[in-house]
């Protein structure tokens, strides 16, 4: 059994590393101008290969809720290559893997292009990326939540691969606090947490819009 520790990363304190970093992590990288995140992520790509994490990409606008990005096919991609080149300022390569913001099945999309995620789940395939959905959520990203509630969540997956959506982002300390009981709980149930490569099993969502 495999799990993948999915998280969506816009700022990572260097003390919470022991947690995320015990099993596998894959972090998926926003536009940040704290140095210490630069600096960070700088220092998971030179420790990816021995700890079995993955850098990855989602979006360069400045927020969720301000989503240009989904407005038409060239404003996403035009977000993404943005993304990418700064990724590859700090790493030196520009990652395959990414997440659509809010998911491939995201329904706020239709607010602003209709059925660009039909295209866009199609289209960004054909230029060489991968997008990873998830089939596991702690759901915090639905608001303030306990650590205990986030637990509960995030432990109730039996399926035999999970992809398992948190969100490190301000006001998500209880998240951080989560993760470690979490982690053990799945490796107590024989689970392996891997980072993504080519090899690994893909969660899509099925497309909304």
């Amino acid at each position: 059994m495999k799990a993948h520790f999915y998280n969506k990363d816009k700022s990572v304190n260097a003390g919470d590393r022991s947690a995320l970093l015990s099993s596998a992590g894959r972090f998926v990288l926003t536009k940040e101008r704290n140095r210490c995140v630069s600096k960070y992520f700088i220092w998971l790509s030179d420790h990816h290969h021995t700890l079995n994490v993955l850098i990855s990409l989602q979006y360069i606008s400045s927020s969720y809720l301000n989503i240009a990005y989904y407005t038409t096919v060239d404003a996403y991609f035009d977000d993404l290559n943005k993304i990418g080149n700064m990724v590859k300022d700090l790493i030196g390569f520009v990652p395959r893997y990414i997440r659509f913001p809010g998911g491939s099945s995201n329904q706020v999309s239709k607010k602003y292009c209709h059925k660009i995620m039909s295209k866009l789940t199609k289209e960004v395939v054909n230029r060489g990326y991968q997008y990873y959905d998830w089939n596991e959520d702690s759901e915090d990203g639905s608001g303030q939540l306990s650590v205990k509630q986030l637990i509960k969540n995030a432990t109730a997956s039996t399926e035999k691969n999970i992809m398992l959506l948190f969100h490190d982002a301000n006001g998500k300390e209880n998240s951080l606090k989560a993760i470690g009981p979490v982690i053990q709980y799945y490796q107590n149930k024989g689970y392996v947490f891997k980072g993504i490569d080519d090899s690994s099993f893909v969660v899509h969502h099925s497309v909304n819009n």
